[in-house]
């Protein structure tokens, strides 16, 4: 239990699984030096540098195994016990010393961050401050996460983010003891990662010649919206990331205990690939990448060059990414194109494929085994349940059974695939959906989609659905936030959308259920504003206040 007896050894976002708080504090000092074993060594230089930056003590990092003791010291240590699990972690402050103690480089890494949110936040600050007096206040914190995944999606292809934002976001989740980066790195509105033996991926695919202004409900012309209310700002809008930029930040995440998850959405979502290789989709003549929002209408098509192709692709995606997770998408994909081409409807017959859903099931069962083949579990979006298998005079298909369900439409994907036997994240949009307004006063905030998702309704989700059996219950992974971002054109207005509400995301996929108290974690959030401010983070100022008024 939380032991609320010191109020700053209780700010910690997220609350810790235990705090016991002692008498007196420790002091920090130039000459405080941090001790660590060979396998602590990258996460204490992450707080020497952390610690550097704000104080300008030079923090000198000794082997631990070398010094048997040492006064006003930070030791860190891994240990081979199996009580700290993958992530966990303790933290024991006296007077005299800080001792972080896990059984891995991750509960290292937690441990230290939850150090510096115990520290005053302004040593978070990415500048040097003034000199005083840094203390920590001392208590014992035992500490482990409910969930493996505790994720943050971000679509990089309605507006595309920079590297160098990227690698913020990363050291802001890792900061709340989040552990994976989804990124979406295509759609109908652009391509965002170089694929060298397609080109015109990038060369065409990664720009758009406008943006739609205002709000864009529906969808493009075909899907019956009137073209003439739709306003465009005329500014051409793109960009990629090479694949030495997402080596880059994959090894950059590593280092921080966050995994980069590519999505690859397929075989909906593709007026982008269509676009830049006509000859993968189902229609004659020129096609743009779109310049609006919505579902489209655009697939690809289920030819055998087609397969060669997307396996090219992801054969590059899990050379770049050693995730073991690769996401296909799979959601929302319109068959109206399927049912209206020729070459489509042969291809089916071909193959023994008695309707257009079963043929959505086997682009992805197809992509399922290639996964599988490199060693890599495919992650989809729910509708990847849909149409489960498809007979084939090549075999009988069916999604692989350790594919993970991305249950996004609400918790029913998530239910199915937990009865199945399958694992299961989940992504409700009512309650994870970060793009929805995060107050009732839609007038006074920027344009967003038309839906509320408020910060007591994040915190208020539990992952596991109550009427799951126990076993089922373990096949629940744990949650992940989504901001998409039409509506959001800067990396200034994605973090206004993503905090405070990715603090509440962190706390239900990290802290245990029984111990969560919003009226406790707004006033947490006070002080975890602070760390934000000393983060140069753009959050939401009034959403704490605007929730409990």
């Amino acid at each position: 239990m939380f032991d609320n007896s010191t109020a700053e050894s209780n700010s910690v976002i997220p609350k810790p699984k235990s705090v016991r708080a002692d008498d007196g504090r420790f002091v920090l000092r130039p000459s405080t030096i941090i001790l660590a074993d060979t396998n602590a060594q990258s996460a204490a230089k992450l707080l020497a540098d952390t610690i550097g930056r704000s104080t300008g003590y030079p923090q000198s990092i000794l082997n631990a195994g070398l010094i048997q003791s040492e006064s006003n010291a930070i030791c860190m240590s891994m240990s081979d016990s199996d009580a700290f699990g993958d992530e966990g972690y303790k933290l024991a402050i006296t007077p005299d010393s800080v001792t972080i103690l896990a059984g891995s480089h991750a509960g290292l890494l937690y441990g230290t961050h939850t150090l510096l949110q115990l520290l005053p936040p302004e040593i978070l600050s990415k500048e040097p401050l003034s000199p005083r007096e840094w203390t920590v206040p001392c208590c014992v914190i035992e500490d482990m996460p409910r969930f493996v995944w505790r994720g943050a999606m971000l679509d990089v292809v309605r507006h595309f983010m920079p590297l160098a934002f990227l690698k913020k976001l990363v050291d802001v989740l890792a900061l709340h003891k989040l552990n994976r980066l989804h990124l979406h790195l295509t759609d109908d509105q652009g391509w965002r990662l170089e694929i060298p033996k397609y080109p015109l991926l990038t060369e065409v695919g990664a720009y758009r010649r406008a943006t739609v202004v205002g709000p864009c409900p529906c969808g493009p012309a075909d899907l019956g919206f009137d073209a003439d209310s739709i306003q465009l700002d005329g500014q051409p809008h793109g960009g990629f990331y090479t694949q030495a930029e997402m080596r880059e930040l994959v090894k950059y995440a590593s280092e921080r205990n966050v995994m980069i998850v590519p999505e690859i959405d397929i075989p909906g979502h593709a007026q982008a690939i269509v676009a830049a290789y006509p000859q993968f989709g189902c229609v004659d003549g020129p096609v743009e990448v779109s310049p609006l929002w919505g579902i489209h209408s655009f697939v690809i098509n289920p030819e055998e060059r087609t397969f060669q192709f997307l396996e090219d692709i992801f054969a590059d995606v899990v050379d770049i990414f050693p995730s073991p997770y690769i996401h296909i998408g799979g959601d929302e994909v319109v068959k109206d194109q399927w049912r209206a081409d020729p070459g489509t409807q042969r291809r089916m017959r071909e193959l023994g494929i008695a309707d257009e859903s079963k043929l959505h099931s086997y682009f992805v069962t197809r992509m399922s085994r290639f996964l599988t083949a490199k060693g890599r579990r495919l992650v989809g979006w729910d509708e990847i349940l849909e149409g489960n298998q498809a007979s084939t005079d090549a075999g009988d298909y069916c999604l692989a059974a350790d594919a993970v369900v991305m249950s996004w439409r609400g918790v029913e994907g998530g239910l199915e695939a937990a009865r199945s036997g399958r694992d299961a994240i989940m992504a409700p949009h009512r309650t994870t959906y970060l793009n929805y307004y995060q107050s009732t006063k839609e007038d006074e905030e920027p344009l967003a989609f038309p839906r509320v998702t408020l910060l007591d309704s994040v915190y208020g989700y539990d992952p596991v659905p109550g009427e799951l059996r126990v076993e089922e219950r373990e096949k629940i992974m744990g949650l992940q936030g989504q901001l998409w971002t039409e509506y959001v054109p800067t990396t200034d207005n994605a973090e206004y959308m993503l905090f405070p509400r990715f603090a509440a995301i962190a706390e239900v996929a990290w802290s245990p259920i029984d111990d969560r108290d919003f009226e406790d974690f707004l006033r947490r959030l006070a002080v975890h504003e602070k760390r934000l401010d000393a983060f140069d983070v753009n959050y939401h100022r009034l959403a704490r206040v605007a929730t409990v008024t």
